[in-house]
């Protein structure tokens, strides 16, 4: 149970209650608990979709921004974002689930492309405590990717920072859609709900 009970869109005032209604039906298809919690500061959830619509938006495919968000979160250790950004995967880019049951071991799997494991490389990476990015992550990455680019990913391994923070911090239960495909494709890996049932 979330440590901070998230806030009904219904008891907000009505800007707050139509930007939550429209998140939740222009991006997720459901509203997650997180930004209902950051709702009891209305300024701090629109910060934050104004910084994820940024670091979403751009010319990486929001495929591989998934499979980064993934695997900082594995890195990390949030379940949370691990079902979040697994299922996402999955339901809306399509990535069978054995792909997404892979990127921990990005390395060794054929499935990954090369411009893949650059950007994977710089997540698990600049993911871990303390910080082990080096400039050959970013040589390696200029292969592939422009400056834009890479800072579009750099941005994506900083969002994951906070929500992996946030969500493990307050505990936040984990919403059903995420929950039933983590259940079903990653708990015999070591996923497993713990603080966000």
């Amino acid at each position: 149970m979330s440590r901070l009970d998230p806030v009904d869109p219904s008891e907000t005032d009505e800007e707050t209650r139509q930007f939550l209604e429209r998140f939740e039906d222009e991006e997720m298809e459901y509203l997650p608990h997180g930004l209902q919690i950051m709702a009891h500061r209305p300024e701090i959830a629109r910060t934050f979709v104004d910084f994820r619509s940024a670091v979403y938006g751009g010319e990486v495919d929001n495929e591989l921004k998934l499979m980064v968000g993934h695997l900082s979160s594995y890195v990390r250790g949030c379940n949370f974002c691990q079902a979040h950004t697994g299922c996402h995967l999955d339901l809306q880019a399509d990535v069978e689930d054995e792909k997404v049951r892979a990127v921990r071991n990005f390395e060794d799997d054929d499935r990954f492309t090369d411009r893949e494991r650059a950007a994977l490389r710089l997540a698990r990476d600049a993911s871990k405590i303390p910080n082990q990015v080096e400039e050959e992550h970013f040589e390696d990455l200029r292969e592939y990717f422009t400056d834009p680019e890479i800072l579009e990913i750099v941005g994506i391994c900083c969002l994951y920072g906070f929500l992996n923070c946030f969500n493990e911090t307050m505990a936040t239960t984990l919403e059903e859609v995420p929950r039933d495909w983590a259940e079903d494709t990653l708990a015999d890996l070591d996923w497993q709900i713990g603080r966000h049932a």
